[in-house]
């Protein structure tokens, strides 16, 4: 029997009965290309168009003192400009107006390739300029027009010298690269803070990014959880990028490993609660695996956490710039001269790492990121050449104007504090600069060193691990985890199991408070039988390690005879109390 076909009023009370409304979103839906742009790319527009509202602002302030007319106050007047220029249904500028904007613009700015902005940044914030004037005022800006803008750009200001068209070089970031920064991260001293869950987590993510090929953002927008991840779902609950992990022999490449570690320090898997439980698990006789799954109390806790030195391990989600920081540190630490993007990794490393790429070492070489490596790179000036800086003429300058402002009675507090933030951004910039260009040479007269020598005399490297070896007597897991991550031979099962249960130990360990081995606080008193102090009874932190230490000490010289009795410790912990 066919179907009987719906009437129209029918439909229209099914549809009412689920909510719909004729006409009820008409005004809302008149807007074109509403989620169009993401968060940042609308900050950025936003941005640019602050700097549009000042410059037209500018403009209205000369025809009002041309025509006579007064200028109001300064806030209202820039409401005032604002809401003429960027008001629902406000005119586009012309094409002249929006040129001479674009040279502010760039009359305004300080580019980072070079002296002056580059042609690709520069279209970058017209495209800015016009899809987000559209957006805010609901008015279409010209095809042609932004054509003509665009060419105007790319042509005319860079024969008038005004923009340069130049892009940064894009070297191959391959295989001992990536060996490299690891093993610096895991084997030398920081240069920045590094808390040990936020050091597993990047060499984690830093492993599946090259693996995947993915963008980097997809890990860090809105946070990589505990549950699956549909691509190209924009779903506010299902947002998270997944991958399946990989094992590998080499610890160092091993992010099955790092993974399974901050699971169970987050008791995120069902069933598991240490690293014997998931040991000791089997697959079943005649089944190919075993299927497991997340804690369904743990699926909205990002496995990326920041991580911070007063507040620990936290909930909240790591940021990218967090990342990004590591990843920069890490490449100065390891001996790079130039830093690079993290977007110059490609997804051939995967293959690379298991030996399965083509041998092409003369070309990687020179299209590589392989040549700027040099070991025993300073990650600093000598003292002599910092201290000569602050001769320098300009710094004096800009020195000499806040101490004129500091006198000065009519000088307000803002201006004071502008001029000392740019007696403070001129110092940072002229130490980069002059590390910078002390690298390049100490690279140039090393690489000279060697061939005078017909490379026959050792250059000297600097040790970078006297901070990391001190570290490892109070993080023995560090200490064994280095010298795995170092090896270049497939680890055992036993070892990867120690690895593992070293990661572990390093994700779930209370870092308020850092104690010798053997020192530790046991059911938060001191573990000397003799003085068994409450540590939440010392005054400070640095007096918990202090007391074990010493009341330790003491005991162990009582058991070889050194010491009579036990009255010192008890008179240690008297002191402290």
């Amino acid at each position: 029997m066919a179907r009987k076909e719906a009437t129209a009023e029918e439909l229209l009370a099914r549809a009412e009965a689920n909510g719909y409304e004729r006409g009820a979103h008409r005004e809302k839906d008149s807007v074109r290309d509403a989620n169009r742009h993401i968060e940042k790319t609308k900050k950025n527009q936003d941005g640019f168009l602050c700097l549009y509202v000042k410059f037209m602002a500018l403009q209205a302030k000369e025809d009002n003192l041309k025509n006579g007319t007064p200028i109001p106050d300064e806030a209202a007047f820039i409401d005032t400009v604002r809401g003429n220029c960027l008001g629902k249904g406000a005119p586009a500028p012309d094409i002249e107006t929006v040129k001479d904007f674009i040279r502010f613009y760039i009359a305004t700015s300080q580019g980072r390739l070079d002296r002056r902005s580059t042609v690709d940044s520069v279209n970058t914030y017209a495209e800015w300029f016009f899809a987000g004037f559209s957006r805010v005022t609901g008015t279409p800006t010209d095809k042609e027009e932004r054509s003509e803008v665009f060419n105007w750009v790319r042509r005319t200001l860079t024969k008038e010298g005004v923009i340069v068209n130049k892009r940064r070089p894009k070297y191959l970031f391959g295989k001992e690269d990536l060996t490299e920064v690891l093993l610096t991260l895991w084997t030398k001293d920081d240069l920045i803070f590094i808390h040990e869950r936020s050091r597993i987590q990047f060499t984690f993510i830093f492993h599946v990014y090259c693996w995947t090929g993915a963008r980097l953002g997809a890990f860090f927008t809105g946070g990589l959880h505990y549950k699956r991840w549909v691509k190209n779902n924009r779903d506010p609950e299902n947002i998270s990028f997944g991958a399946a992990g990989r094992e590998h022999a080499k610890l160092l490449y091993n992010d099955g490993a790092l993974l399974l570690a901050m699971a169970i320090a987050d008791e995120a898997l069902f069933g598991f609660s240490s690293m014997e439980d998931l040991w000791k698990q089997e697959i079943p006789q005649g089944e190919d695996e075993v299927s497991l799954r997340w804690n369904e109390s743990v699926k909205d806790l990002p496995i990326l956490r920041k991580a911070t030195m007063k507040d620990g391990v936290t909930e909240e989600p790591m940021k990218k710039a967090a990342f990004l920081k590591i990843y920069q540190s890490s490449l100065k630490n390891a001996g790079y001269l130039c830093g690079t993007s993290i977007y110059a990794i490609r997804r051939y490393l995967g293959k690379m790492v298991d030996g399965e790429a083509a041998q092409h070492d003369h070309i990687n070489y020179f299209q590589g990121f392989r040549k700027f490596h040099e070991k025993g790179l300073p990650d600093k000036l000598p003292a002599k050449i910092e201290a000569s800086l602050k001769q320098d003429s300009e710094l004096l300058r800009l020195k000499s104007e806040v101490q004129q402002l500091e006198v000065n009675e009519n000088a307000n507090f803002h201006e004071i504090s502008m001029a000392k933030a740019k007696v403070r951004d001129y110092l940072r910039s002229l130490k980069a600069k002059t590390l910078q260009q002390y690298k390049q040479d100490w690279v140039q007269n090393r690489r000279d060193w060697k061939v005078i020598t017909r490379g026959k005399e050792p250059t000297e490297n600097v040790n970078k691990t006297d901070l990391t070896r001190s570290l490892f007597l109070v993080l023995p897991e560090r200490d064994r985890l280095s010298t795995m991550m170092a090896s270049d031979k497939p680890l055992t099962e036993g070892e990867m199991r120690q690895a593992m249960r070293d990661l572990h130990s390093l994700c779930v360990r209370d870092y308020t408070v850092l104690y010798r081995p053997g020192e530790e606080p046991v059911d938060g008193a001191c573990p000397v039988k003799y003085c068994r102090l409450e540590m939440e009874s010392a005054e400070s932190l640095q007096e918990r390690s202090d007391n074990c230490n010493q009341s330790y000490t003491i005991a162990f010289s009582v058991s070889i005879g050194s010491m009579p009795t036990y009255g010192m410790i008890i008179a240690n912990c008297i002191s402290l109390r």
